[in-house]
Parts: structure tokens; sequence; C-alpha cells
């Protein structure tokens, strides 16, 4: 599930990707994880981001990534209210 849902984020949503963090902008998947407390799936997401300034990525990191992530969930037939997401900038 991990290695489809990058596959997901890279190739059918590349455009979003491109839109919002810059060209050379990647998604590496490191985890999916079930927690027991809250009966839902961790997704640990790493960002590798392309050029873009500073000042444009505070607007559109967190729920930019996050909303890629949940359409990726839907496209793979998943429920979206399902899944929290973590991420990480590198």
């Amino acid at each position: 599930m991990q290695l489809t849902l990058e596959y997901v984020i890279n190739n059918l949503f590349k455009k979003d990707l491109t839109l919002l963090y810059g060209d050379n902008t990647s998604v590496t998947v490191e985890s999916v994880k079930f927690m027991t407390n809250n009966k839902k799936y961790m997704i640990d997401c790493r960002l590798h981001v392309g050029v873009i300034y500073e000042s444009e990525l505070e607007f559109t990191y967190p729920s930019g990534l996050s909303n890629i992530v949940m359409k990726s969930c839907r496209v793979m037939g998943l429920n979206p209210q399902d899944y929290l997401i973590s991420s990480q900038i590198i």
C-alpha cells in the first residue's frame, strides 16, 4: 500500500505537486501504520521540494500536501477519513 500510494501521488498528481511546490518536487511515503488509540492509519510522508520561494511555501505546505494525499486515498478506493497525515519538508 505504501508504494502504491507513493506512485499515485507522484505520477497521477504530478501537476498538482508542480503547481504547489515547483518543479522537481516529489513525495516519499515513509510508512503507513495503524494507530490503535485513534483507530486510524497514520501516513508518514516526506516532501522533497523543488525550486520555490519560502514565502510561498508557508501558505501551501500543510494543507496542500494533505489534500493531495487525501485525493490519492480516494483514487485508491480508501476512505480518507480513516487516515491521519504526518509530513516533513526536505
